[in-house]
């Protein structure tokens, strides 16, 4: 059993993502509406994605767009995304730590819920983006995504590893890179990328508050899992 701290430092967290894929009887201008009058206060910062300029028939009948957010409300370091059939919030960085942010992310849950706008949830996602500066992360985990042959001559620079895999009835997507090339100054990191999600045949099994803390624990139990004990040292566990 993997020992868990309860932070480190300096905090690797990106961003950190819940999201909330659902039905509804509503019509995406109604939806928008009554959700704006009553998120604008606290969110004041307000933007239509390019998104919202396809045709609505187009975005219903393409899965891949259907749950995409057309909307983007922001406070700093925190983001609110709507969409027809999807809302979702995000802390970037700095990340506020766990305790602050589930209940942020349900009260943006429980104003659609309040409003008898959803029918039913039909996926919840948690993800969280990890970035080291300057770290080759696969020599720091458990993960080596290297050949096992002899190219003469040629030197592997960059490495990409991405599996799913499950727990339990949750679906766990992984992806790691040791290059990110895109901070200032031509500086690059490492990445480890990991969502948990539950999809709606299992929604109904315990309450979202349960579910939401059994995600984020799968998705420290990986993380930490993945990294090895003396890189772990070196960055300030506290338990």
């Amino acid at each position: 059993m993997v020992k868990i701290p309860k932070k480190i430092s300096p905090c690797p967290i990106a961003n950190a993502t819940v999201e909330f894929r659902f039905s509804t009887d509503w019509g995406e201008t109604q939806l928008f509406g009554e959700f704006y009058s009553r998120l604008k206060d606290h969110y004041p910062q307000f933007e239509e994605l390019p998104i919202r300029q396809i045709p609505q028939h187009i975005l219903q009948k393409d899965e891949a767009l259907r749950y995409q957010p057309y909307y983007q409300f922001a406070a700093p370091s925190l983001m609110v995304w709507l969409g027809a059939q999807v809302v979702s919030f995000t802390n970037s960085y700095p990340y506020i730590g766990w305790e602050a942010f589930r209940p942020k992310c349900l009260d943006v849950w429980n104003i659609l819920n309040e409003l008898g706008a959803i029918r039913e949830i039909e996926r919840l996602g948690l993800r969280y983006v990890n970035v080291f500066e300057e770290v080759e992360i696969f020599s720091k985990t458990s993960i080596s995504p290297t050949l096992n042959l002899d190219f003469s001559g040629f030197t592997q620079k960059t490495s990409y590893f991405r599996t799913s895999f499950r727990r339990d009835a949750f679906g766990c997507l992984l992806q790691v890179s040791n290059e990110l090339a895109e901070l200032q100054q031509h500086r690059t990191a490492s990445l480890i990328d990991i969502d948990i999600s539950l999809e709606k045949e299992h929604l109904h099994n315990s309450t979202l508050i349960d579910t939401l803390d059994l995600a984020h624990t799968i998705e420290k139990e990986l993380f930490f899992g993945l990294l090895q004990p003396a890189f772990l040292n070196t960055l300030n566990p506290e338990y």
